[in-house]
């Protein structure tokens, strides 16, 4: 599996993840719309792992929601 793909697979999973985290807090698709300045259609497709989101919406997403994205290579 190339870089790319990996990549792909884990924006998809994190995204899919702050949907989770989101919904466990009671935060709506539509104030996180409101909040960030995505669309409400964009944010349920990256929440359903539809959309691989790239970083800067993942990073904005998982600000909104409470969280923080640490990054790890595996080592």
């Amino acid at each position: 599996m190339t870089n790319h793909h990996v990549y792909r697979a884990a924006a998809k999973e994190l995204g899919v993840r702050l949907g989770v985290i989101a919904d466990e807090k009671g935060i709506s698709q539509k104030s996180i719309s409101e909040v960030t300045g995505i669309s409400e259609t964009t944010i349920s497709r990256i929440f359903t792992g539809k959309f691989c989101a790239k970083s800067d919406y993942l990073v904005c997403l998982a600000a909104t929601v409470g969280v923080v994205i640490i990054y790890s290579d595996g080592g």
